[in-house]
């Protein structure tokens, strides 16, 4: 016999679910070559440097664009037929494409897709070679 007291109310929830708890959305890492590096030349007695920006892109996570300020500027770094013309980057393995407006594959970065290093180097198709310092 079921005594069901006045102001309670009994439901039907349906089957438990007793599992270990899932998040609501799995965030996935972005790219490593995302964010803020200080570029320098690796070859040469400079130690003035630049700075370069990898923004991830929207609608395909192994591509993206990329910024370098005041490249042009640094010697050691190629001049305006340098770096400072790379503005996009795409993944191929463990390698970054470097390539600018009207010119794929002018440069290249080797760094594996979940490596964090602080340190990169690349270089360009003119043999431009730089280092690249995590911010």
């Amino acid at each position: 016999m079921l005594a069901v007291g006045a102001g309670c109310t009994v439901s039907d929830t349906g089957p438990v679910n007793t599992g270990p708890p899932r998040p609501a959305a799995a965030q996935e890492l972005p790219d490593s070559i995302v964010g803020k590096w200080d570029v320098y030349p690796a070859i040469g007695p400079t130690s003035r440097g630049c700075t370069a920006d990898f923004k991830a892109s929207y609608s395909n996570g192994g591509k993206g664009s990329v910024n370098f300020f005041a490249c042009n500027l640094v010697e050691g770094l190629g001049g305006i037929n340098g770096v400072s013309r790379i503005n996009a980057w795409e993944r191929k393995g463990r390698t970054i494409i470097l390539s600018g407006i009207a010119q794929p594959n002018i440069g290249t970065i080797d760094l594996p897709v979940d490596s964090f290093t602080d340190r990169v180097s690349g270089v360009t198709r003119d043999d431009v070679r730089f280092m690249m310092i995590r911010k």
